[in-house]
């Protein structure tokens, strides 16, 4: 398989961002080999990126997988153990290396707060122990401490480039932050590591003592382009580390909610809210902007939020002890009540949720009827956030400017494992989110554009020729992804692959260059160009001469139609069926007003989608030049169209 990065510039600096590695490494090609035993996709990677530029890591998500039921650990220099794992926790794990290793360093991983767990770990053999979330700084200096040969430099790797195209940017995550002033009136600021049901945890320096109880002010977290003001926040929990310290502070009120420009840099967020911090701010200015709220927004309607409200706390109500409770019990014991948990999660909370958004939807409904749709949007977001932010993908979602299309890491959950979080609460109610209609109709997605690329191939290759098939605003293309990974029988196909981002074409480079290490599929090429929508909206007014009429087996773009006109949407899809040869085909998609979170996704996540019903899709489709030749299919949740063409 080759990869050909045409969108590249000359020099770029490559994100730190990698998608996990395979378990099975082949050739270590660093000097020293570090195995992670670790059920979080999300941490594996974290501890990848962190580590790749000294080390080679082999990575274990199933705790009783091969390297730890065999024991096979000859040619690892470190073991980073995790504790909480489903079917046999770390210290179980711990014991079974030390048995037959007891020079081997093990560096264990416990969970915020979790220092009894972390002292048994010591107990048992651990060389030390680390808390999560962690800073990859700290991370770098343990496994520098205890592998002599690893190198703690990170590095950036630089690419030469074949082309001359729009220079990347710098592709490092948006980290969200507090500010806020304690009792002394000091100003101090902290790294976001992780939310709980009503609280937040921060990573701060050492240079500052936090006294548990001590009251806030002013209090405001940055989540990427939006800020979210805090009242009557309180320091709960304070766990000092080598170099930094771990502090949890209360969300029991937020005051304001703002979202800016699509664009502004989270510094200049925080820069324009404590700019507008004035000692001679009017007194009582809460309450009366409660009381705006309550006369604008109707009581039925509030009501619909009071509701989701309620049920997310007393959910989280009943598993925080009961989370205390299972660290107290065995493991087997234990994997067997969070499976129950599980269960009872499935068939009472999330049906009892889902219940309380579908009144959520009716009365957002009848809010944008009645013109206050943002002001009940507000207001939802201040009763719901603190109770969501522990969401990883809900939080990515609120923390990241959705209006801009094809995001690769929240898509990317959506594939992922639905229970992952950082407590039993926040795995269930990211599990609610992803297993929801609009998340299973992206799933969905992927499987039928898989199943036309599977398709389109196989009749290539009964035909002795190779196949060739364009991705408009193609994102990181997972259904390509899959295909690299489970080809068809003797596969020869070229992808274009198209997107207007840099900086996730850059991640599809990565991404793709890890399936080629494991998989390495031949004859198989996939070319990357950076495209925007402005480019296309222009090939669009122009006819396309005879080397670009017909060239490609299959052409498709989905997830684009949900942000652009109607004219606009006619225009590509008359470029784009031009693009096949006959006997090809062209596949585009729409979300529908049937989408069962249509107003939760619009006015909590601002993620304002473009709904069109099947008979307004079909009118769109009949002024394009595949007015004659196209079929419009929904998915199974009736929550996305399908405008399928086969050119004669």
């Amino acid at each position: 398989m080759r990869i050909i990065p045409e969108f590249l510039s000359n020099q770029f600096e490559e994100e730190l961002n990698a998608p996990v590695q395979t378990v099975r490494a082949t050739q270590p090609t660093q000097p020293c080999t570090i195995l992670a035993i670790d059920d979080d996709p999300g941490l594996q990677r974290l501890i990848q990126q962190t580590l790749a530029s000294g080390a080679t890591v082999l990575q274990e998500l199933d705790p009783i997988g091969e390297y730890v039921e065999t024991l096979d650990l000859d040619g690892v220099d470190a073991v980073i153990l995790d504790y909480k794992m489903p079917g046999e926790d770390g210290i179980a794990v711990l014991k079974k290396i030390r048995n037959k290793y007891s020079q081997l360093p093990v560096l264990f991983m416990t969970g915020f707060g979790d220092l009894d767990i972390a002292q048994e770990a010591i107990a048992a053999g651990a060389n030390e122990y680390f808390p999560k979330p962690f800073n990859p700084n700290d991370l770098r200096a343990v496994i520098s401490k205890w592998v002599p040969s690893f190198d703690a430099t990170p590095k950036r790797n630089i690419s030469p480039s074949p082309s001359e195209q729009t220079p990347l940017h710098d592709t490092t995550e948006i980290e969200n932050f507090l500010t806020a002033r304690d009792d002394t009136e000091t100003e101090f600021r902290g790294r976001v590591v992780r939310y709980n049901s009503r609280s937040v945890v921060i990573e701060t320096s050492l240079d500052r003592q936090f006294k548990i109880g001590t009251p806030l002010e002013g209090t405001c977290i940055t989540l990427g382009h939006r800020s979210m003001e805090v009242v009557s926040a309180l320091v709960l929990h304070v766990t000092e580390l080598a170099e930094r310290q771990l502090v949890e502070i209360t969300l029991p009120g937020v005051w304001q909610i703002e979202g800016f420009k699509e664009g502004t840099e989270p510094e200049e967020v925080a820069k324009i809210i404590k700019s507008r911090e004035k000692s001679s701010a009017p007194l009582y200015s809460r309450f009366d902007q409660g009381l705006i709220e309550r006369k604008i927004i109707p009581e039925s309607y509030r009501a619909t939020i009071s509701d989701v409200e309620h049920i997310l706390q007393e959910f989280y109500d009943d598993l925080e002890p009961f989370e205390r409770f299972l660290y107290q019990v065995d493991t087997t014991e234990r994997t067997e009540i969070e499976k129950r948990m599980i269960e009872y999660a499935e068939g009472r909370f999330f049906p009892a949720l889902t219940e309380a958004m579908n009144k959520f939807e009716k009365a957002a409904h009848q809010a944008e009827k009645e013109g206050i749709k943002r002001e009940f949007g507000k207001y939802a977001q201040k009763r719901l956030y603190p109770l969501m932010l522990c969401s990883p993908f809900l939080s990515r979602v609120i923390a990241k400017p959705i209006g801009v299309p094809g995001d690769y890491g929240i898509l990317g959950q959506l594939l992922g494992h639905p229970y992952e979080g950082h407590s039993l609460y926040g795995r269930m109610l990211n599990a609610w989110a992803i297993t929801a209609n609009p998340s299973a109709a992206y799933r969905f997605r992927i499987d039928l554009l898989g199943q036309a690329i599977n398709e389109t191939v196989e009749k290539a290759v009964k035909e002795g020729r190779r196949a060739k098939i364009l991705s408009m605003a193609s994102g990181v293309a997972y259904e390509v992804q899959r295909f690299v990974m489970n080809p068809v029988p003797n596969p020869q196909v070229d992808f274009e692959l198209v997107d207007f981002s840099n900086r996730t074409l850059l991640e599809a480079k990565k991404q793709f260059s890890t399936c080629q290490k494991v998989y390495d599929p031949n004859n198989i090429d996939i070319t990357l160009r950076h495209g925007s929508v402005i480019d296309l909206a222009k090939q669009t007014k122009r006819s396309l001469d005879d080397t670009e009429t017909g060239q490609y087996d299959l052409v498709y773009c989905a997830g684009l139609f949900d942000y652009l006109s109607g004219r606009m949407c006619s225009n590509i899809v008359s470029y784009l069926y031009d693009l096949a040869k006959p006997g090809g085909k062209m596949v585009v998609s729409n979300y529908t007003p049937q989408n069962a979170l249509r107003y939760f996704m619009g006015v909590v996540l601002d993620w304002e989608l473009i709904h069109r019903t099947p008979e307004e899709f079909d009118a769109l489709m009949k002024t394009t030049s595949a007015k004659d030749n196209f079929k419009i299919v929904e998915d199974h949740t009736r929550t996305e169209l399908y405008a399928i063409a086969n050119k004669l």
